[in-house]
């Protein structure tokens, strides 16, 4: 039986197939379940699932895919994967570029969902980039404000249901019936069903919009100009590394390429006062040095206390515009030595970092704003000076890093929380100088306050200048929204109960989320509880289909309490913030959910991608925050997913051998994901050969928690690509979308070009005569075999002498043949997907395979292959998974499984 079709399932039989939509894998026959054991089968690795047998063929146009509400148009459709390459349309329910709901059909009752074992949740990331060819979300400016439920205050939307002629709205949360204010009242055509104004309110038919509100009402200070600060490390650490230099001329380019958001230099006339976006630079070592450029002659102004900072030209004089900003570099530059080739003398050893923090906060305490904080020495005097714990290269064995990834001291938490409640975020830049800085420390500090952490491990100018120039570009080019305050409603009976998971202000349980600062990076995630049994749609006035998302479907007024979509679940999140224009508005995304009858309802549309990601962000907070062991978190995964996979095969399918592995068609990659996870620096066992230091995976947990689901599925399966083997479409454009692809003028828009097929993740790929790629998000690596042509090794990286072997589309150098021109284009869209990508290296094969950078930078990521010290293959990880299903047959131990799952709920 089909895993979407709505009828009871039986406990599982064995020694049948397994039933249609599901995937059976071949596995050791589990213990004695009454029925004989068929012969186990011999896996075939090839036909294992992999997201890269899930790809369309190599120059496929992208795939068009719709969200309707479910009640309007049904659908069968997986979401598709956040790394494919499709285009979303709106048609009146949120798309998965900004929400996504961990399954697209939720049951009516709390025992099914409880049953199917699968986590419940919402990812968001509500400032998210459309993609190449979308089109933007639609713009609501309203003179009274948008319309929302007097009761539960939900925002209008395509399930609000309009009755007695438009004069009554019934609410799709909640199911309040009330008057529609006269300023929002419009005449529905009775012969279409359609609101008048249908068609200029796109908040009746669209899932996403954005509402401009001028009403000071909704103001938690002035709007303003947007405010940027960067802070740079000056030490002898970052100054020998070649930090230093590297940063200050990469904020230089940013600030004279008007990358900064809000930036209107190229708008303001001649002569005419300039009011965008303003910056600010100063730089600290063993005392701070902040930069004076309102006038030609720039002041240079040192700041000696160290443990009580201050901004000695006070915080309003020190921002300045983006031209005077850039000439605000040069000083700092000239200032420390750094203009010339020649290296400085007399550079102080000690970093003041925690003054720095306290100095971003005096600057930026009366406005608010986002920072920047570039380092590379552990904070060794001044306010937040933190002793060396210990820990070296890796810190010892589980107990010894748990021990050293709880924070040193709070006070970096302290200044993080002091910094939200300022409206100030701060992003820090990681530079490690040394074997040791104790990220796990410092990393507290954009945690608290809704920043971001990024790592450049044995940092080298001339090596990874490019990738810091990148990151430090995207950073500030991503910012979308300032002063931000986030809330979730979902329809009755569903409750957002759970711990939020992400970086924010405020961590709050169901309630509001304050956020300084939100980016396209920006992502959130929330369990969700089925409380009690959803409302009954019998008897829901109207007709429902798109006449009552629109506002039509059935006459009367009428007091009902269910809404025309009863029959949809929905949930919304709407954010109050601020643009960078200094515009109050309010977006909101608005997601709409099939009702599940059965658990088979549950698996045939649930989203693997946001699965991951809630289960990554719940297991890293529990460590970073709740003092989780980390071989406890890695059980607690494994168990979960088991525990689903048992339900599936218990619930859902009529019979299977013992000797399958049953998975469900919409999640059968996730044992694979899994793996990765578990492998990934974040949770990977101290005992493996690869072990990481403690810096490392403090920042591999933290950065967990804020990324998005592309960049986790990427951590978890990176993205491997060959190269000698190209297909011809590989690095072109992309086919044009069919003609209702198109602009309206007729026009047809760019396309990307289009990615070489990925590979499975394993070192039979790694041919002697091969070029690879691989990438995780984080690390891109060029692989060269021992006997690669030099021709095509050529036309990916360039020879510099001296042994350094760069990237050419990542060093910015020319490509001069037709296959370098192609292989430029496919890496350069791999670094603007990926704006969190901190290392990029080239890695040749040395005398035996494994050894030296191959061994230290490629293999980690190679999650198929089995390695010392982590116990498993893929297909022994396969089989692991299946004893573990099998197991639970003859225990059926739920309460078991839940709680080690819910040990992990305690981050906060």
């Amino acid at each position: 039986m089909s895993p979407g079709q709505p009828a009871a399932m039986p406990p599982a039989q064995f020694g049948r197939p397994p039933p249609p939509g599901a995937s059976g894998v071949p596995s050791p026959p589990g213990p004695p379940t009454g029925a004989p054991a068929a012969p186990p089968a011999r896996l075939d690795p090839g036909g294992m699932p992999r997201p890269c047998a899930l790809e369309a063929p190599c120059g496929a146009p992208r795939e068009r895919i719709a969200f309707p509400i479910p009640s309007v148009s049904p659908t069968t459709v997986i979401p598709p994967l956040s790394n494919a390459d499709f285009v979303v349309e709106d048609q009146g329910s949120c798309t998965v570029r900004y929400q996504r709901v961990t399954t697209g059909s939720i049951p009516a009752e709390p025992a099914i969902m409880t049953k199917s074992a699968l986590p419940l949740g919402v990812v968001l990331t509500p400032f998210a980039d459309a993609a190449m060819g979308e089109p933007a979300i639609p713009t609501v400016d309203l003179p009274n404000g948008p319309l929302r439920c007097y009761r539960c205050r939900a925002y209008a939307n395509p399930g609000f249901r309009l009755m007695s002629s438009g004069a009554k709205y019934s609410c799709n949360l909640c199911g309040f019936t009330g008057d529609v204010p006269s300023e929002h009242y419009a005449a529905v055509d009775p012969a279409t069903g359609y609101r008048a104004d249908a068609s200029v309110r796109p908040e009746f038919y669209r899932g996403s919009v954005d509402y401009i509100v001028n009403n000071p009402d909704y103001w938690t200070r002035k709007p303003t100009a947007p405010r940027y600060l960067y802070a740079i490390d000056v030490s002898l650490g970052a100054v020998r590394s070649g930090l230093a230099s590297a940063a200050l001329r990469s904020i230089k380019t940013i600030l004279t390429s008007a990358a900064l958001p809000g930036d209107t230099t190229a708008q303001t006339p001649e002569g005419a006062p300039y009011t965008g976006a303003r910056v600010a630079i100063f730089t600290f070592s063993s005392v701070l040095h902040f930069f004076d450029a309102r006038n030609p002659s720039v002041s240079t102004l040192v700041s000696p206390d160290i443990d009580e900072p201050f901004v000695p030209v006070g915080g309003h004089a020190l921002f300045l515009t983006p031209t005077q900003g850039a000439a605000a570099v040069d000083a700092a530059l000239a200032a420390h030595g750094l203009s010339g080739s020649t290296a400085p003398e007399g550079v102080a050893s000690e970093c003041a970092f925690g003054a720095a923090v306290a100095a971003v906060q005096a600057a930026l305490g009366d406005t608010g704003g986002k920072a920047f904080i570039i380092s590379a020495s552990l904070p060794s005097m001044g306010v937040g000076a933190l002793e060396r714990r210990g820990g070296g290269a890796l810190g010892g064995g589980e107990e010894r890093q748990a021990a050293l990834l709880k924070e040193g001291s709070s006070v970096y938490t302290k200044l993080g929380l002091a910094l939200a409640e300022a409206g100030i975020s701060v992003d820090v830049l990681l530079a490690p100088a040394s074997a040791y800085v104790d990220a796990a420390t410092t990393l507290r500090l954009p945690r608290a306050c809704g920043g971001r952490s990024h790592m450049f491990p044995s940092f080298t100018a001339a090596r990874d200048g490019p990738a810091l120039f990148r990151t430090l570009w995207a950073a500030t080019a991503s910012v979308r929204a300032f002063d931000a305050l986030l809330r979730v409603r979902t329809t009755s009976g569903v409750e957002a109960v759970g711990e939020f998971l992400g970086h924010f202000a405020r961590p709050q349980r169901g309630d509001d989320v304050s956020a300084p600062v939100f980016d396209s990076q920006a992502c959130l995630a929330l369990e969700l509880v089925i409380e009690s049994k959803l409302p009954s749609v019998e008897g829901a006035a109207g007709g429902g289909g798109m006449r009552s998302a629109f506002g039509g479907g059935g006459g009367g007024g009428g007091n009902s309490a269910t809404p025309a979509n009863a029959s949809d679940v929905c949930v919304q999140t709407a954010v109050l913030y601020t643009d960078v224009a200094g515009r109050r508005r309010i977006r909101v995304h608005t997601t709409f959910a099939a009702r599940a009858a059965h658990v088979t309802d549950v698996f045939r549309l649930a989203d693997v991608d946001a699965i991951l990601s809630l289960m990554a962000k719940r297991a890293a907070t529990a460590v970073l925050a709740g003092g989780t062991a980390l071989s406890a978190a890695r059980s607690a995964l494994i168990n979960k997913v088991a525990h689903a996979l048992f339900a599936y095969r218990k619930y859902c399918t009529t019979a299977a051998s013992s000797g399958q592995l049953i998975l469900p068609e919409s999640i059968k990659i996730l044992p694979v994901y899994l793996l990765g996870l578990i492998k990934c620096a974040a949770f990977r066992s101290t005992a493996a050969t690869d072990a990481v230091s403690v810096d490392t995976r403090a920042h591999a947990l933290s950065v967990l928690v804020w990324l998005p689901p592309s960049s986790i599925a990427a951590r978890c399966y990176p993205r491997m690509y060959v190269l000698q083997d190209l297909p011809a479409a590989a690095g072109m454009p992309l086919p044009g979308l069919d003609t209702s692809g198109g602009a309206s003028d007729g026009s047809v828009p760019p396309e990307p070009v289009a990615m070489p097929p990925t590979t499975a993740l394993s070192a039979s790929a790694l041919a002697a005569d091969g070029v690879v790629v691989v990438e995780n998000a984080e690390r891109l690596v060029v692989w060269l075999g021992s006997t690669a042509s030099r021709e095509l090794a050529m036309d990916a990286i360039s020879d510099l002498g001296g042994g350094r072997l760069v990237v050419r589309a990542d060093a910015g150098l020319p490509a001069e043949s037709e296959r370098a021109k192609r292989l430029s284009a496919i890496l350069a869209r791999i670094f603007a997907a990926r704006p969190a990508l901190t290392s990029v290296r080239v890695v040749t094969r040395g005398s035996k395979p494994g050894e030296g950078d191959e061994g230290q930078l490629l293999i980690p990521m190679l999650v198929e292959d089995r390695s010392p010290g982590n116990d498993w293959d893929y297909v022994q990880f396969l089989k692991h998974v299946h004893r573990a299903v099998m197991d639970k047959f003859a225990s059926d131990d739920q309460a078991h499984d839940l709680q080690a799952w819910e040990m992990l709920n305690h981050g906060y």
